[in-house]
């Protein structure tokens, strides 16, 4: 190269160059350093140090793109907020419209009820938004799943084995604990199972179990015996307000998967139509 020849004929470092090299079959950008090595009298050598510029511009890219979505989140959270406020006000206006409006025949009554619907409905996405955009602090501590998974099972069996049910817990007798998040994880947990159990209108088994994944992980997977998930939507299901229910709100799994990934962990989902599905969460053991 002719920087480094020019470096060692007049014994001087060179710092980043921006030149075009070869790389496969096209040129590319690079930062090139040159280091001479030696003495001010004798140089014995050179040392070069090549940055692909192509990879640092895409490097800022990200960093800029993560400040500009940072700016977004905190601009649309703000206008969420403005949104909100509206809308109390207009639940409280139509609580009394409904009560001065009794005397009124039926079909004004109808139409008072759509209203409220539809802005009951308009401040379930306000409030899910506001959450989804939250910034979540996380409060680290020892966690036990087992016992976690245990009091969720509790709580939910009294609700649903009478709608048929079957709550089946296997867990690793020895499953070591992890730092993390208790309160997240039982809103980890209890979505998923909630969505489980929704999915179930004739009654079923919804199966946890929990074991060691290689040294450093926890693995707990969550089965149920639903209609399973159509390979079409497969991979829409953590979308925030996506949802295949009448009633749904399109908040519980986009949730649970942003704070799986709080975690530093992984979910997966398998899913066979008629036959049920399987969630599969990874956590580390400490963070």
């Amino acid at each position: 190269l002719q920087l480094v020849q020019q470096a060692l004929t007049e014994k001087k470092d060179f710092k980043a160059v921006a030149c075009l090299l070869p790389r496969k079959a096209e040129r590319k950008s690079f930062y090139i350093s040159v280091v001479c090595l030696g003495t001010s009298s004798k140089v014995h050598g050179a040392m070069i140090l090549c940055r692909d510029l192509e990879a640092m511009k895409t490097l800022q890219s990200l960093v800029r793109y993560a400040a500009q979505l940072t700016t977004l989140g905190q601009l649309t959270a703000g206008i969420a907020h403005e949104v909100k406020n509206p809308l109390n006000s207009m639940v409280i206006h139509l609580e009394i419209l409904k009560e001065e409006s009794k005397s009124l025949n039926g079909e004004f009554q109808k139409s008072l009820e759509v209203l409220e619907g539809e802005v009951h409905r308009l401040d379930r996405v306000v409030i899910g938004f506001l959450k989804f955009m939250r910034p979540q602090e996380l409060e680290i501590s020892s966690v036990n799943v087992n016992e976690l998974i245990k009091r969720e099972f509790s709580l939910l069996e009294t609700e649903w084995g009478v709608k048929g049910i079957r709550f089946i817990l296997e867990c690793e007798s020895d499953l070591p604990a992890i730092s993390a998040d208790p309160d997240l994880l039982s809103q980890i947990f209890l979505n998923i199972i909630l969505n489980a159990c929704q999915s179930m209108e004739q009654g079923g088994d919804i199966r946890i179990v929990t074991s060691t994944h290689q040294d450093n992980e926890i693995r707990i997977s969550i089965s149920d015996q639903g209609p399973g998930i159509h390979p079409e939507i497969r991979e829409k299901i953590f979308q925030l307000y996506y949802t295949t229910k009448h009633h749904g709100s399109g908040l519980g799994l986009s949730l649970a998967y942003r704070f799986v990934q709080l975690h530093e962990g992984v979910i997966d989902v398998q899913s066979e139509m008629g036959k049920g599905t399987t969630f599969t969460i990874q956590l580390p053991r400490k963070m």
